[in-house]
């Protein structure tokens, strides 16, 4: 009985070169490529075993095979060595330059057990050269979650400050709805001079650790933020707080509902990751395989656990094997912000990367002349730009964020 063996034509693009040991379970998967061996093993192939391994996938047999730049005579020479009769042998041309997959085409004309294959990434849909090689397989299940992702592309994930750390049961599902409708509508009565979005962050920079101040220090704040008052009397009627007021205009025993709540107000962003994430969080098993907010990533580790460069993505859903990375504006931010996200979608997707900014309001975020350059800019990246989500009821959103998507 002939095994099946693989032959990965090592591309740029990571997800490129695991697809096939995760599709057909072959024994042996060569990587050919122009990098010198020590350069491939210490930049890429600890991330790749790593990546099996998350997988469960630890009995495979790695190797690589280098071939010279320019010289396909070289690459048929060796990629005809490696095809060992007896056995079948599957090439991915999904990566590789154009010498490598001419060369490949080459043997594949002459070895009558080698077969070309190419894997889509999003939907695991396979075509193969040879049509009797499909027996029904044209399409597999592949997915991966984020921190498989992240180290596939020689990344590292941090401990979560996001969705690792809460607990969405209905109540605090509820919980999260409620103070969202506070942040993009502001309380009853209340009058926002730009909006209201913006008015909830200041009063979260201003109100934030204000069970920790001073019997004085409250009431200098009450008696001259009517703003905060106003917030805060409306969270304590939606039942997100709770204290005492004094008849010297102090407060005490100030509490919030629970930690989890605490951590959605006491951060000005964070009510708008939370919508986004559970929004994303209903297409889990129906076109999403994975969604977190808070993502950490350690841009670099190398083999003795130092940590390079670190960015914080607000959410980051998985298709597939593609990643999806979202930045949360609620307020004000710079262009520079478009910089940061698509600086670290295409390291940790490359072209299989989706990049979105959902915003509550850019026409009051920025002047107008900001507003056009960095629709311009976002255009130039690939960004695509959702505005005015404080305006949307849910079903609004979802529909429009459903289509970015998946897009």
């Amino acid at each position: 009985m002939s095994i099946l063996k693989i032959i990965e034509l090592f591309g740029d693009e990571p997800i490129e070169n695991v697809l096939g040991g995760l599709c057909f379970a072959p024994s042996d998967i060569v990587y050919f490529g122009t990098y010198k061996p020590n350069v491939f093993e210490e930049k890429y192939f600890d991330h790749i075993k790593r990546y099996y391994a998350m997988k469960g996938i630890k009995s495979l047999s790695l190797s690589y095979v280098q071939v010279m730049r320019n010289n396909i005579d070289d690459a048929v020479s060796k990629l005809e060595a490696c095809v060992s009769d007896g056995d079948k042998w599957l090439v991915d041309i999904i990566g590789g330059d154009d010498m490598l997959l001419c060369a490949a085409g080459i043997v594949c004309e002459r070895k009558s057990n080698v077969s070309l294959y190419s894997i889509d990434p999003k939907r695991g849909y396979i075509r193969f050269s040879d049509k009797s090689m499909s027996n029904g397989r044209d399409r597999f299940d592949i997915s991966a979650t984020v921190e498989e992702n992240i180290t596939l592309h020689s990344g590292a994930v941090a401990p979560y400050t996001g969705s690792g750390c809460f607990k969405y049961d209905d109540e605090f599902t509820a919980d999260i709805d409620k103070m969202w409708r506070l942040c993009a509508l502001g309380p009853r009565g209340y009058v926002h001079q730009r909006s209201a979005p913006q008015t909830w962050n200041r009063f979260v920079i201003t109100a934030a650790g204000i069970e920790k101040l001073s019997k004085r220090e409250q009431i200098a704040l009450l008696k001259n933020k009517y703003k905060v008052r106003t917030y805060l009397e409306e969270l304590k009627r939606l039942g997100m707080v709770s204290y005492q007021k004094n008849n010297d205009g102090s407060i005490s025993d100030f509490r919030y509902k629970n930690p989890q709540v605490r951590e959605c107000i006491i951060k000005a962003g964070n009510l708008l990751e939370q919508r986004v994430f559970l929004t994303c969080k209903k297409y889990l098993g129906n076109g999403l395989c994975d969604v977190k907010t808070g993502v950490t990533i350690s841009w670099s580790t190398d083999r003795t656990g130092n940590v390079g460069t670190e960015n914080e993505i607000d959410v980051l859903a998985m298709r597939g094997h593609c990643p999806i990375f979202i930045s949360c504006k609620n307020g004000k931010f710079e262009s520079e912000e478009l910089y940061k996200l698509s600086s670290v979608a295409d390291r940790f997707g490359g072209k299989y990367s989706k990049k979105i900014l959902v915003a509550t309001d850019i026409a009051h975020a920025v002047d107008a002349q900001t507003v056009r350059h960095l629709r311009a800019r976002a255009r130039d990246m690939g960004i695509t730009i959702i505005d005015n989500v404080q305006r949307m009821n849910d079903a609004e959103f979802e529909k429009v964020l459903k289509n970015k998507l998946f897009e």
